[in-house]
């Protein structure tokens, strides 16, 4: 078995069935699409499409030719939907600023590599 780390996509098995399963499903393209709505009329579901980022936008999980503009657009369309006010109830303002939060440090880290 080729492994080259600890986590279950980090074989050769494991990252040819990922791979597999975005090109089945078009996961990142769906999630790229509903990020690129209306965020008035589409907040919940692009936050649920930023979800979706948040907890598999990571190297080797997503697709690393989108990785980081995908996860960056995430980050910008939760911070217009934040500065819009479109979500009002504080406990679900308060999810969506650590989301940010979450999105924007991985947007940070994934640049920082970039340039290196």
């Amino acid at each position: 078995m080729d492994r080259w780390g600890t986590k279950a996509w980090e074989s050769r098995a494991g990252s040819r069935w990922l791979e597999a399963l975005f090109e089945k499903t078009s996961l990142a393209e769906h999630v790229e699409h509903t990020l690129r709505l209306p965020a008035v009329e589409y907040a919940d579901d692009i936050r649920a499409a930023a979800a979706v980022i948040e907890r598999l936008g990571h190297e080797g999980l997503w697709p690393r030719e989108r990785l980081p503009r995908d996860v960056a657009l995430a980050v910008f369309r939760l911070e217009e939907i934040h500065a819009l006010g479109v979500i009002r109830e504080p406990s679900v303002t308060a999810d969506l600023r650590r989301e940010i939060e979450v999105l924007r440090a991985r947007s940070d880290s994934l640049a920082a590599l970039e340039s290196n």
